[in-house]
């Protein structure tokens, strides 16, 4: 698909009450809105850059996280998803 149109999409993870789970995401959407008028700065960054590295290098101490690396390997509907993915990947 990301060959015909440049497109992306943004995942979003919360943890809230289930009282206050609109108000996040209201919260949320709201983030992604004012990116466009106040672009993220260098520090935010950072902090984000940190805390995505920080997540993966304890991801990959869970057989969930190489579960999830491995599904759809050899799916014919999933093309672009080889074993090939993996090898940059240390264990």
């Amino acid at each position: 698909m990301f060959d015909i149109i440049r497109a992306g999409w943004f995942t979003v993870k919360v943890t809230s009450h289930p009282d206050k789970i609109y108000d996040a995401l209201d919260a949320s959407a709201a983030v992604l809105r004012d990116v466009t008028v106040s672009p993220i700065n260098k520090r935010e960054l950072d902090r984000a850059r940190t805390t995505v590295l920080t997540r993966h290098e304890s991801d990959m101490k869970d057989n969930v996280y190489w579960l999830g690396m491995v599904t759809h390997c050899q799916n014919p509907a999933v093309p672009w998803k080889s074993v090939s993915c993996l090898r940059d990947l240390k264990a």
